[in-house]
């Protein structure tokens, strides 16, 4: 509302906005009506790209979420191999037995690649179990005016008359206590 300036409520917008499922489908159409047709399709494509957005961010913070004790195991592993490395470059230039400083490194080497493995793995698992939107294709401008539909209009209105004349005429009629012939 703000970027598009539309100087609406958020109540306002949503009388002028319709969202239909399509049936068998998990297609959604979604329309705006607006005495512009240029600015209903702006308005159609801002809510449409932003909703889209809105739910891509949402995936994203809640794979993160629960990633981070994996992501967490991960770090700290990377740490302590940073640390045995450097313990093993002492090691080398005090010409220190290695073996066992080697042997610490070559098992978090293998948990490391373990954790990445099941890193990979879980955002993999994560993104097919993910609830996605995008936009099939974006609103365009009308060329036709979906409101008011005038020949719709102009026939109701004289379907209308009609039966009001009718109506009219008829009450006339009953109510009619006029004199019309000799005997009255």
């Amino acid at each position: 509302i703000t970027k598009l300036h539309l100087g609406v409520t958020t109540d306002q917008l949503a009388k002028q906005v319709t969202a239909t499922p399509q049936t068998g489908t998990e297609l959604v159409d979604v329309a705006v009506q607006d005495p512009s047709p240029a600015k209903a399709a702006l308005i159609d494509n801002t809510l449409t790209r932003n909703y889209a957005d809105h739910v891509t961010n949402q995936n994203g913070l809640r794979i993160n979420a629960l990633a981070l004790p994996l992501l967490a195991e991960i770090t700290n592993v990377t740490n302590t191999l940073k640390t045995e490395v450097a313990q093993l470059g002492t090691a080398n230039r005090q010409h220190a037995d290695t073996t066992g400083i080697t042997a610490e490194i070559n098992g978090n080497t293998t948990l490391l690649g373990t954790l990445t493995a099941n890193y990979s793995a879980f955002q993999a698992n994560q993104a097919q179990n993910l609830v996605t939107v995008s936009v099939d294709a974006p609103a365009l401008v009308p060329l036709i005016p979906v409101s008011p539909k005038v020949l719709l209009d102009v026939l109701l209105a004289l379907f209308a008359g009609l039966l009001v004349g009718l109506g009219v005429a008829a009450a006339f009629e009953y109510f009619d206590q006029g004199l019309h012939t000799e005997q009255d």
